[in-house]
């Protein structure tokens, strides 16, 4: 986790007196001096703008009192290499802090610099009743100068996390005037240096603390400085929430990132193949022939004050002919226990416009070639470039391929640029080019996914607005759009449900991943009942919940992922189940499935078998035996379902506290009865923690809920409670009665098992709700809310 407690010193300037030169780490604490100063390493004197002149010392160090007076100010290296700091516009240092390094953390000794929103939104410089304005926190980095035509990699870790933390940014100031000629002894700040900024990279989304990586690739054509920076959320502006924004261990490293290529020197680490296909991709900065290829590149298309770059693309002129196909492959590239999200723009400007395909091929033995995504030809292609990516994943090392196909020759010209590797899963984009089953941004349809509202929908497609969040697909040329379960219409009851269903999935030998963005948050404190999404596997006779969230979770989007087990090739259902309150969001977005082993995240959405909130009558595989109940033949003598037509009216639902059922109970009126609950089977050599919730209602001293352990040499008591054990029963249907929680150890076992829950009542009741097991967990005591019951586990 990062640790933010330390930190009172402006590190911005700390490392600015380098330039850069091959590759150059910077972690923020090395050779950091404990006093509140800046220092550049050379004597002289700053005038600024005010008048006031500021003594620099042996090590041009400036006082921090004195920093706060100076607007703008620069320093000079024994090479004459000119350099920033201070301000410009907004205050750069003011809000970045140092923070110290853990000590259990690796590295080249340590610390970081953050900026809390907090200290960003209630500055001492604004009135404290007036409401916060709109301020940023910027990071700038030293002056350099230009990249070569091949780029430079600029790698870095960061990590956000708190509610009022908006984005955290970084970007490419160019500076577009020539520094003033200077000397040794005096500069004389006149007016602040003009520049223009270029959004490089952004993320929204929290990382719960941890520190990730990220890496870019850019090109500068003149004196520039990388920026990092964070903004909070307006949304929390009035409110006490805080939040930061980190970042460490950056670096600098001449040339582009790996894998990735800009195409404005050379192919980078790609090369044509010399076999498999029949001609090369080559370098181009504008097409020669009107009616085919690109005018410009990607990043001067897109931005007009971009100096123009170059890309790769396929000649379709003389002597090509259709179905003429040419290949560009990437260096190899080594798996790293996570799938990566591959980014790339296309050009199809023609009127002949053949096919573009990726193929990702493994360095296994078979070396066989699998095309992970297609864009099929067109022959009304405009001169425009289109964002492209899919996921790829692999447990071995492979190639990645990008192989174009000639369409109509001379007019078949096709064009990629700005190719890009980010360590995350993300859905195809088109999602027309997946070679994946259920890909979906939702931006344009739902991708073959049907919705199934029993009555008027709940479930629908909608585009971010004032009353819901903007949705998670990051994109800046259009309103982005997700699924919606509208849980806040009066129309729909509580436990109603809408399914959003996947198109026909095929059998699979290999491990799939669903991975998903989904976004449950109720905007009053004190209501988080709100309902639950769940993912289903539909088979011919029965669903099986695989992953399951409810109620109140982090007012955001929250990224989750789930394996699919494909035999018997059954449809993959989003399941939205609507609480009692009409208060909240339950939203879906950018949908990615591939390749890979995953674990269950978020891990509270975990389910495992025996798992049960009883929100429908299949109750997950349990079953009420009849073997020893005292009358086999009447349900209504047994346990049973509470659904909307039988329910107690003093038991509220544990899950949604909702009155219309969704809990298992027994109940009699002067007649003794014993019913058995019965489990699925339960794994064997795994130490199971099983949790469930119990109530009881009317008293009735004889009344007993037990717990046993089913097994070949009979039955073993693990928990029992009597209705004499709880401090009060209703005994009128004036009360609501409170839920129990109870916890017992299920030791492991050498062959599967079950347990089973055994109620005896007379005049009474016992409701039983929401069972959970926790796997290979050690920390399981038996026990219950209040007096102890007795317990033995074995």
């Amino acid at each position: 986790m990062v640790d933010l407690k330390e930190g009172l010193v402006f590190i911005l300037i700390i490392h600015l007196c380098h330039p850069i030169s091959g590759t150059k780490y910077i972690d923020l604490e090395d050779d950091l001096e404990d006093e509140l100063q800046l220092c550049c390493g050379v004597k002289g004197k700053v005038k600024v703008k005010s008048g006031l002149t500021a003594q620099l010392s042996a090590q041009c160090c400036f006082p921090m009192i004195v920093l706060g007076l100076i607007k703008s100010c620069a320093c000079v290296s024994s090479n004459h290499h000119i350099l920033f700091c201070g301000s410009i516009k907004i205050a750069f240092s003011l809000f970045w802090l140092r923070g110290r390094a853990a000590k259990n953390r690796p590295g080249r000794g340590g610390g970081y610099a953050f900026a809390t929103m907090s200290d960003i939104l209630h500055s001492t410089s604004q009135s404290s009743e007036a409401p916060p304005r709109r301020r940023e926190a910027w990071f700038k980095m030293p002056r350099t100068q230009q990249t070569e035509p091949t780029g430079r990699c600029l790698t870095f870790q960061y990590a956000m996390d708190g509610l009022s933390v908006e984005q955290l940014e970084v970007f490419l100031m160019s500076y577009l005037e020539e520094e003033e000629e200077v000397d040794n002894n005096t500069l004389v700040v006149t007016e602040e240096p003009k520049y223009e900024v270029t959004n490089l990279w952004i993320d929204h989304d929290s990382t719960a603390g941890e520190w990730k990586q990220a890496s870019l690739t850019f090109t500068a054509m003149s004196d520039h400085s990388i920026i990092f920076k964070t903004l909070p959320s307006m949304k929390y502006a009035s409110m006490k929430y805080t939040g930061y924004a980190a970042v460490d261990d950056i670096t600098f490293t001449e040339g582009p990132c790996e894998g990735e290529c800009m195409f404005d020197a050379d192919f980078c680490s790609w090369n044509n193949t010399e076999s498999d296909d029949d001609f090369d991709w080559q370098l181009g900065r504008s097409s020669d022939q009107r009616g085919t290829g690109p005018s410009r590149d990607q990043a001067s298309a897109m931005n007009d004050n971009i100096i123009t770059g170059g890309y790769a693309y396929i000649p379709s002129g003389y002597p090509r002919r259709p179905g003429d196909s040419a290949r560009l492959q990437s260096k190899e590239m080594q798996p790293g226990g996570q799938p990566v999200c591959l980014s790339f723009w296309i050009n199809l400007h023609g009127g002949g416009i053949g096919d573009l395909r990726v193929l990702k091929i493994e360095d296994d033995n078979t070396s066989t070639s699998t095309v992970i995504w297609e864009q099929k030809g067109s022959d009304t292609g405009s001169d425009y470039w289109h964002p492209c990516q899919l996921t790829v994943s692999s447990d071995s090392s492979y190639h990645v391929v990008f192989e174009a196909i000639v369409g109509i020759p001379g007019a078949g010209d096709i064009a990629l640029d700005t190719v890009t590797f980010t360590n995350k899963p993300c859905p195809s984009l088109p999602s027309s080019a997946s070679s994946s089953w259920g890909d979906c941004t939702f931006q344009q349809d739902t991708c073959g996914w049907s919705t199934y509202n029993p009555k008027d929908a709940m479930l629908s497609r909608v585009p971010g607005g004032t009353y819901d969040p903007a949705g998670h697909t990051k994109n800046t040329w259009r309103v982005d759009q997700y699924m919606k379960w509208d849980i806040s219409n009066y129309q729909y009851k509580s436990l109603e449900k809408s399914l959003l269903i996947s198109p026909e999935i095929t059998e699979s030998e290999s491990p799939i991943c669903l991975s998903f963005w989904v976004y449950m948050y109720s905007t009053v404190a004190t209501v988080t009942k709100l309902g639950a999404l769940a993912v289903v596997l539909q088979y011919q006779t029965r669903n099986v919940t695989i992953w399951r969230l409810q109620n109140h979770q982090h007012s955001g989007w929250t990224y989750a992922q789930v394996e699919l087990d494909t035999k018997d090739s059954p449809r993959v259902a989003f399941e939205g189940i609507k609480g009692p309150t009409v208060i909240g969001k339950i939203l879906l977005d950018d949908i990615a499935i591939f390749s890979s082993t995953c674990t269950t995240s978020p891990l509270e959405a975990s389910v495992e078998t025996g798992d049960c909130t009883f929100d429908n009558a299949e109750i997950c595989g349990w079953l009420i035996d009849f073997t020893n109940s005292a009358d086999t033949t009447d349900i209504i003598k047994n346990w049973r379902f509470a659904d909307k037509g039988y329910y107690i009216s003093v038991v509220e639902d544990n899950t949604f506290a909702t009155k219309e059922g969704g809990y298992m109970l027994i109940e009699s009126l002067n007649d003794d009865l014993r019913s058995i609950l019965l489990s699925p089977n339960l794994a064997a050599n795994s130490s199971l923690c099983m949790t469930f919730w119990y109530t009881a209602y009317y008293p009735d001293s004889g009344a007993k809920l037990e717990l046993y352990r089913r097994g070949s040499s009979g039955d073993q008591v693990l928990w029992s409670i009597t209705h004499d054990n709880l401090p009060s029963v209703p005994a009128n249907n004036n009360n609501i009665v409170d839920w129990y929680f109870g916890q017992v150890m299920l030791p492991s076992q050498d062959i599967d098992f079950k347990v089973f829950f055994q109620a005896v009542v007379r005049n009474s009741g016992w409701a039983l709700d929401d069972v959970r097991i926790i796997r290979d967990t050690d920390s399981c005591l038996s026990k219950v809310q209040l007096r102890s019951p007795t317990s033995s586990a074995g």
